[in-house]
């Protein structure tokens, strides 16, 4: 993932993580389907709101289980629109 989006700049792959794990969001159970949705509030531009996106379909690949649970975790980055529909671009 680093070679897509941030290649050659170290530097911006460390603030791109340093921000998306002060991130907002929240922890939403779903027992009927054994998830446990991580959902991430966005980040303020696309690039980075690309790489979340990336990096959370990556996470997903993993299929880990919430240690001591049977709930799968399920990584999403939801955009601020989806948040605040009542504001436009």
């Amino acid at each position: 993932m680093k070679t897509t989006f941030f290649a050659q700049h170290d530097e911006d792959a460390h603030a791109f993580l340093k921000a998306v794990f002060q991130l907002p969001g929240g922890i939403l159970p779903d027992h009927h389907r054994q998830e446990l949705r991580m959902r991430l509030d966005g980040l303020a531009n696309h690039r980075s709101q690309q790489a979340l996106i990336a990096l959370c379909d990556c996470l997903n690949t993993q299929q880990v289980a919430y240690p001591g649970s049977e709930l799968r975790l399920v990584f999403e980055a939801s955009f601020w629109l989806d948040i605040f529909p009542e504001f436009t671009l």
